[in-house]
């Protein structure tokens, strides 16, 4: 035996040939008068040895012979925790189990390591199987990777619902430690084993895991079909089970847009976990529900006290891949509060849970807290470098739901820094990335980096809808925090295009949304050094009078009435939504040069734009004009005269970098904004 036992583990594993049960007691209490066994006091009484001692005894029973016998004895103890834990899973007795097995988890290892070692390699795999849910639910991913890896390679005629134990915990160890490419299959044939076996529990928990795995891969529909799938098999209630399911469910809606789904979901999850056996899952439920509010809906009393409690049961219960994603929340609260010290430190926490755990989630998750701490400070360019990693730490551990939300960060940050062919190369990767998939939020925020490059190219008319299309698109989502930025920026437009009244309207709007968001340093979306210009312009040109009061009705106006005004505001012509009619400047400059010939690298360096710009550009054509290929288009250009009108013409932005108003065309395709 390993660690510290009681006496019931003594009398079983102990006793045997001359040596009764019944008298492993007093020897015990003779060599603890010896100061051979040490004896710990507490709800039940346990004893240990010194290693030294352990070690010497160890010898003695070697030379002995009985050494096999006494293995066999360890291992059969343990499995007979393992079977009665593993019964009690969803009831009102696992978390008494689960302590018991806590408490022997070093003669339990030790019962393991022997028997996978080629002892009994049937027993010790069954012995891997019964412990599998106990591992992952007390966060011991590496442990459980590390046995049932082992126990899968063993050749074995197993039992069915053994082996399904095996590879769904296999497979969800894998996942909590960002091994996405492992778990996949070894989640498929556990959960078929499930089947063969006549488990739906068993299944259930493989389906769980499936959902998990399309999360991560950004996929809303698969997340709802294979909580559907498992909602029909039967089987006793498992709470943490549920909750987990819950926060899948939110994390479906958050995809889709739909805060108002997630923050239900989410607080369904943490109602069931409080309910489950020594309240299972319950950090990651609470963490789950946060994050959201801290990215975009805003944040709340209920949101800090949520992280907190999540970091006092992390504490209390280590679980490295919980903690790792509670850090980056933590620091992304902090930073958004502007209390930047606090952030920094949660940043580093966030790095060492995730290396201490071997959880690779961190290489996106890590960088993702630096990028928001780095906007929060108003270093750009420490943030877009952050963001680049978290991206391609996405790709590598198979996160891709976040990777364009990443580049869309990069992409708004960039725009606003005025590197155009840093942030359409960004928009143009996301939206590759994206794909078909539902991410409503992460859309927005590509038009919304869109809109703020097409006002540095001076493209003003283009430029607002743009920034009203992804504002609206946020308010709907319930995304609260951007569409501040989104507002805030329409202000900053609508003083480039004279409208000043207008602008301290919105500017003064987006102002007052942010105070009970508690939105109060920087994000990726914020332009704020612009907007105080555009303020500043907007009282130079109206006097303090009628100033103050546009700002005062401006700062009287909600969020929902300050979009609602956006959304009425078309500030000019109004293009039509398809047709030649519907193309901005930008996109018949593109059109005529694709009509000579030209390919996209060509047309970036004829246009000085970057070639990501041109794909998006064309995307965008194709759409209005209905068509699918380059030759359509050259042929439709032909017939519209397009080629014989000219180069088009672009008009710098009306707010320069010195806040001074300059609406003259501009010579050349492209001329500095603010910031450039």
């Amino acid at each position: 035996m390993r660690g510290a036992f009681d006496l019931g583990t003594a009398e079983r594993v102990a006793a045997g040939g001359p040596l009764r049960p019944e008298a492993i007691a007093g020897l015990l209490a003779s060599l603890a008068g010896k100061s051979l066994v040490h004896i710990r006091d507490g709800t039940a009484v346990r004893y240990s040895l010194l290693e030294s001692i352990r070690q010497f005894a160890a010898g003695r029973l070697a030379a002995s012979g009985e050494e096999t016998a006494a293995h066999s004895r360890l291992l059969d103890w343990a499995l007979g925790e393992a079977r009665s834990a593993e019964a009690a899973v969803g009831s009102t007795g696992w978390a008494a189990w689960a302590s018991r097995l806590s408490a022997g988890q070093d003669s339990i290892r030790a019962a393991l390591s022997w028997a996978l070692g080629g002892q009994e390699p049937e027993a010790g795999r069954e012995l891997a199987a019964r412990l599998a849910r106990w591992w992952i639910a007390t966060g011991r991913y590496s442990e459980a990777g590390q046995f049932l890896t082992t126990a899968a390679g063993i050749p074995s005629q197993t039992a069915p619902g053994i082996q399904a134990r095996v590879m769904i915990g296999a497979a969800w160890s894998a996942f909590h430690i960002g091994d996405n490419r492992r778990a996949a299959p070894l989640v498929a044939d556990g959960i078929a084993c499930a089947r063969q076996a006549g488990e739906p529990q068993l299944e259930a928990w493989g389906r769980n895991l499936l959902a998990g795995l399309a999360w991560h891969a950004g996929d809303a529909d698969r997340i709802v079909g294979e909580l559907e799938a498992s909602r029909g098999l039967s089987g006793p209630a498992d709470p943490a089970l549920a909750a987990r399911a819950q926060s899948l469910l939110a994390n479906a809606a958050f995809l889709s847009g739909d805060l108002a789904g997630q923050d239900r979901h989410g607080l369904l999850a943490i109602e069931l976990a409080r309910t489950a056996a020594g309240q299972e899952g319950l950090a990651l439920a609470l963490t789950m529900w946060a994050m959201p509010a801290i990215i975009a809906a805003g944040i709340q009393p209920a949101t800090v006290a949520a992280l907190d409690e999540a970091a006092n049961l992390t504490a209390a219960h280590p679980d490295r891949f919980t903690e790792t994603i509670m850090r980056c929340c933590r620091a992304e609260l902090f930073a958004t509060l502007g209390q930047l010290d606090e952030a920094e430190t949660e940043v580093g926490l966030c790095w060492a849970a995730g290396r201490s755990g071997a959880v690779r989630l961190v290489e996106w998750v890590g960088p993702l807290a630096e990028a928001r701490l780095a906007a929060a400070r108003g270093d750009t360019a420490t943030a877009v470098g952050a963001l680049r990693r978290a991206a391609d730490g996405g790709r590598r551990v198979t996160m891709v739901m976040f990777v364009p939300f990443a580049l869309a960060g990069l992409a708004c940050m960039a725009a606003i820094a005025g590197d155009e062919s840093t942030a359409a190369a960004a928009v143009g990767e996301a939206a590759a990335e994206l794909g078909r998939r539902r991410q409503a939020i992460t859309a927005a925020a590509l038009s919304y980096a869109e809109g703020v490059m097409a006002w540095y190219r001076g493209e003003l008319t283009d430029a607002e809808r743009l920034v009203r299309e992804a504002t609206v698109q946020w308010h709907r989502c319930g995304d609260r925090i951007d569409a501040s930025d989104g507002i805030e920026l329409l202000g900053v437009l609508a003083a480039a295009r004279e409208r000043f009244a207008d602008a301290a309207r919105l500017l003064a709007a987006a102002d007052a949304a942010r105070q009970p968001l508690q939105y109060l340093a920087p994000g990726f979306t914020a332009n704020r050094q612009a907007a105080a210009r555009a303020t500043g312009q907007a009282r130079h040109v109206l006097g303090d009078d009628r100033f103050k009061q546009a700002w005062e009705g401006g700062h009287g106006l909600t969020l929902d009435e300050a979009v609602a005004h956006a959304a009425r505001k078309g500030g000019g012509r109004k293009r039509p939504a398809t047709g030649w009619a519907s193309l901005t400047p930008a996109e018949l400059g593109v059109v005529r040069l694709v009509s000579e010939g030209l390919r996209n690298d060509a047309i970036a360096q004829r246009l000085f734009i970057a070639p990501g710009t041109v794909k998006v550009h064309l995307s965008h054509i194709f759409a209005k004009l209905s068509i699918t290929t380059r030759a359509e288009l050259a042929a439709q250009a032909v017939a519209q005269d397009v080629p014989a009108r000219g180069r088009t013409r672009i008009r710098k932005p009306a707010v320069t970098a010195g806040g001074a108003t300059d609406t003259a065309p501009c010579p050349g395709p492209r001329s500095p904004g603010p910031g450039r």
